[in-house]
């Protein structure tokens, strides 16, 4: 298991290998907030080439991530998660048209409920997904959210 801190424009994460694949980024502290971590790190190659990838992505250089991906999850959820990387960078789509997407169409709700337990934020990009009338929700907040979209709209110029 490798576990190591990467430090971004819109806060601080852990990131955890498992079994040579990603399996999540966690926020240790958001946007703003207090950069001081003491986690157990143990990094290992995977950790490297994510944090590699992630700084490139926020450099706006890298626009779709090559890593193994490993979900822990089930059912509606996993599809909602698998749905979610296929969006394209630049490219927005509604809860609903997730839903549509993951088989369930009148499920936008629950779509939107298994965009906000997503464990691997920014590399499977839920900040993608708005609701219909507005920007919608995000679990790294709002700032980090519009953060995220207007950088992907800058490099897809």
């Amino acid at each position: 298991m490798g576990r190591d801190i990467f430090h971004s424009p819109i806060g601080t994460f852990e990131i955890v290998t498992c079994d040579g694949a990603l399996v999540s980024i966690a926020a240790v502290s958001q946007m703003g907030g207090p950069k001081q971590v003491n986690l157990n790190l143990s990094p290992d190659r995977l950790t490297d080439e994510v944090k590699r990838q992630l700084d490139m992505y926020f450099e706006g250089k890298l626009k779709d991530f090559d890593l193994p991906i490993k979900f822990n999850g089930k059912g509606f959820c996993l599809k909602v998660w698998e749905n979610i990387r296929r969006i394209p960078y630049g490219k927005t789509i509604t809860y609903g048209s997730l839903a549509f997407m993951s088989g369930s169409p009148k499920a936008y709700r629950s779509a939107g409920s298994c965009t906000g337990k997503n464990p691997i934020p920014i590399v499977v990009p839920c900040h993608r997904v708005v609701a219909k009338n507005g920007q919608g929700g995000f679990g790294l907040g709002p700032k980090a959210k519009k953060f995220l979209l207007d950088l992907e709209r800058k490099n897809s110029e």
